[in-house]
């Protein structure tokens, strides 16, 4: 019998492969490190100059890893088939067919790689496909983006003389041909629902966009990719004309609608509020609705779409292209809606078949609209408009006085600039008046009087603090709570101002007042020592003026000013953007949701004006029970809050009417406790929008966008410049519904 034997079987020794001088060259590597003269790593140079190559798996297929981006070192073991494996293709097959003196030069003469973009940019990114519905891409772009053929061909046929017209025929076939070419950038899916756009080139593309949100031109655009590629070496950005960027802006507006149907259909969107206006450029009416949601406890004001509107502007007309363009958006919005919000005008605000009376309609639960009111001011004016209109036709005077003078129109904002402009040019204006009109020819200037120039200067204050109201008031974040305050406080200023008081309100007994002494209109007075004190602060010009009025004419202008500041006060007082289902205004308001009104109200008093007349509307919109407790439960804490934590409350009591409605709820949210589902109630609530900014700041964009230089752009390339602008908004949106 065999004894055991154990046999013990050493590793084999691994082989030293040590550096050696000629690798420097051969293999286009840098000493990093070495001890003495043993080398201990070494760096590519092919990374460091021309980037890291692509991992690839069997068969050269591209591995689902992403590729490394930082230098490939090497160790103390320099193996030469681990050195060239991560070599890049092409340019170490161009390093090595060059002698050994070109490949000193080949390395010295490039750029590195973190000097360039190519470090910063992935233009090797892939691609992406984005998803669009079929009711947005048949019915939104397909139609309403489009004259019909049949309306355009009776269009074109009915001349003035009667006799039909030539090239009708070929002017519908380019526009079925521009309504193909822009259909056909959306591709049906296989299975019949839905279309899908492939964007190859990420990069591009996200550039181009980024390009035409700042208002370049598509040639503009192709141009500035084009230097910019050239520029930074980024051959692979590929090339763009202005063809293809048109196409990306296009497919823009597929990509931003699904966007904002996603948002409005979220079950977190309770609350959808429109606001809408028409206006007529070069030709073509264009309908413009915006939204305004709250996603996540937070406000945002979003363009929904700049269409044309072929039709006659009638009630009817603009309520069927609404009414289709919601539905082809999101079938469920009626459920949501709960404030619609325009101008004054007549087929809009009619308070029987108005357009805004009848959107209400559509809503299956209570509904807030506005418009915004306008104060008026009387004949002074209209005299006032007749200074400015004579002031800028005088080209002698615009050259003398190098400035003009600014235009009146219907807005305060335009007439507190004017009345600066008459106060600071007064001396000269007063002179060139004088000499016009001494002058006896058939342009005669305005009678500028010394009465009316003290009203200049009486009214002028007063203009100011209304002007400074109207530019809060335009805020894209106010909410319809700050606006109310931001009433009372410019009243209570105007009535400081010229010491207007109600006569209940007054010292002593006001029937034992001279009739002589005061000013009365309505249930308010102003007391004549208080104009007669207010006048006396203008200065030494007013003063001129002043004395040059007798007794009877003093007493008219005390009566002027006192008059307009009790109408303006009073006026500011009664202005009510809020109206009922008549547009009458309206006995139920709006509830307070700003934090620093919320922690004031009784919980009790929070539940019947805040969450239960919701209630039904959030059930509606997938909220559960436990959701609507919390929110009951989320103002208690806040008001707990508020009253046990010092540092709670000095946040708290920092805010006033202008604080925004996302600031103001950020802050409470940075101690800690976040009180999502009140917020996100609140939001909801806060949607209504109190002024028509934004409607209005589109058509400004519009008409900036479509100017004489553009004039054949297409109406679709006109709402994809406007999706553009909002296009990282709403990816960013996207993300938050995503988490």
């Amino acid at each position: 019998m065999q004894d055991n034997k154990f046999v013990i079987q050493l590793p084999k020794s691994k082989a030293k492969h040590s550096w050696q001088p000629s690798y420097a060259r051969k293999y286009a590597l840098d000493i990093t490190s070495q001890d003495g003269l043993v080398v201990k790593s070494a760096r590519c140079k092919f990374c460091f100059y021309f980037g890291r190559c692509v991992a690839t798996e069997a068969g050269g297929i591209k591995r689902k890893r992403g590729p490394r981006t930082i230098n490939q070192f090497f160790g103390e073991q320099f193996r030469s088939d681990v050195i060239t494996k991560p070599q890049p293709g092409e340019k170490w097959a161009e390093y090595s067919a060059q002698s050994s003196v070109r490949q000193v030069s080949f390395i010295d003469m490039a750029t590195p790689r973190a000097n360039t973009m190519h470090n910063y940019i992935d233009v090797d990114s892939d691609e992406i496909n984005l998803v669009i519905s079929d009711s947005i891409v048949k019915v939104i772009i397909g139609e309403m983006m489009f004259r019909p053929e049949d309306e355009l061909a009776v269009l074109d046929a009915d001349g003035d003389d009667g006799e039909e017209l030539t090239g009708i025929d070929a002017r519908n076939r380019k526009i079925a041909k521009l309504r193909r070419s822009a259909l056909s950038l959306f591709t049906e899916n296989e299975d019949g629902v839905g279309y899908t756009v492939r964007i190859p080139a990420v990069t591009l593309f996200n550039l181009a966009i980024k390009h035409v949100s700042v208002s370049l031109s598509f040639r503009q655009v192709a141009r500035v990719i084009e230097d910019t590629k050239n520029t930074c070496m980024l051959g692979k950005l590929g090339g763009i004309n202005d063809t293809l960027v048109g196409r990306y802006v296009h497919v823009i507006v597929g990509h931003s609608l699904q966007a904002l149907d996603t948002i409005i259909a979220y079950d977190d969107v309770w609350a959808l509020v429109l606001s809408f206006d028409g206006s007529t450029h070069r030709g073509t009416c264009f309908k413009d609705i915006c939204v305004r949601v709250g996603v996540m406890g937070v406000l945002y004001n979003l363009h929904l779409i700049a269409m044309p509107h072929f039709d006659r502007r009638t009630a009817q007309n603009q309520e069927t292209k609404i009414d289709k363009l919601l539905n082809a958006l999101f079938v469920g919005w009626i459920r949501k809606l709960i404030g619609v919000t325009t101008d004054r005008e007549k087929t809009n605000m009619g308070h029987r078949n108005g357009v805004q009376v009848r959107m209400v309609r559509y809503a299956q639960y209570r509904v807030i609209h506005l418009y915004v009111d306008k104060i008026d001011c009387g004949a002074w004016v209209k005299k006032t408009y007749e200074v400015t209109v004579y002031l800028r036709r005088q080209s002698n005077l615009i050259t003398e006085m190098g400035v003009t003078s600014p235009k009146k129109t219907n807005r305060w904002i335009a007439l507190g600039s004017v009345l600066k402009f008459d106060i600071a040019h007064e001396p000269r204006i007063t002179t060139f008046f004088a000499e016009r009109a001494a002058e006896g020819n058939m342009a005669q200037p305005p009678v500028l009087t010394s009465t009316w120039w003290i009203l200049v200067h009486a009214l002028s204050p007063a203009i100011e603090l209304i002007t400074e109201t109207f530019v809060k008031l335009q805020q894209r974040d106010l909410v319809l709570c700050q606006q109310r305050k931001l009433f009372v406080v410019l009243a209570d200023e105007i009535a400081d101002l010229f010491k207007v008081c109600r006569i209940a309100d007054c010292e002593g007994d006001f029937d034992d007042l001279p009739v002589n002494t005061y000013v009365q209109r309505n249930q308010s007075i102003v007391p004549i020592e208080s104009l007669r004190n207010y006048v006396k602060d203008f200065g030494s010009r007013a003063r001129v003026h002043w004395e040059k009025l007798d007794n009877i004419e003093q007493s008219q202008v005390f009566r002027t000013i006192g008059l307009f500041a009790i109408g303006i006060t009073d006026g500011i007082r009664q202005v009510e953007a809020e109206r009922d289902p008549m547009n009458k205004p309206s006995i139920e308001l709006a509830p307070l949701i700003m934090p620093h009104y919320l922690v004031k109200m009784r919980p009790a008093t929070s539940i019947s004006e805040v969450l239960e007349p919701r209630k039904p509307q959030l059930e509606a919109t997938s909220w559960i029970a436990d959701q609507i407790n919390t929110a009951e439960t989320g103002h208690r804490d806040l008001t707990k809050a508020y009253n046990k934590e010092p540092a709670t409350k000095a946040i708290i009591d920092k805010h006033d009417h202008l604080k925004s409605f996302n600031d103001a709820w950020d802050e409470v949210a940075g101690r800690g406790v976040e009180y999502l589902q009140l917020r996100r109630v609140c939001a909801g609530l806060a949607t209504i929008f109190p002024n028509s900014t934004s409607a209005e700041s589109d058509f400004s964009i519009l008409k900036w966008e479509m100017d004489e230089f553009r004039t054949s752009m297409l109406d679709l390339s006109l709402e994809g410049i406007f999706q553009a602008k909002q296009f990282e908004l709403l990816d960013s949106i996207m993300v938050s519904l995503e988490q």
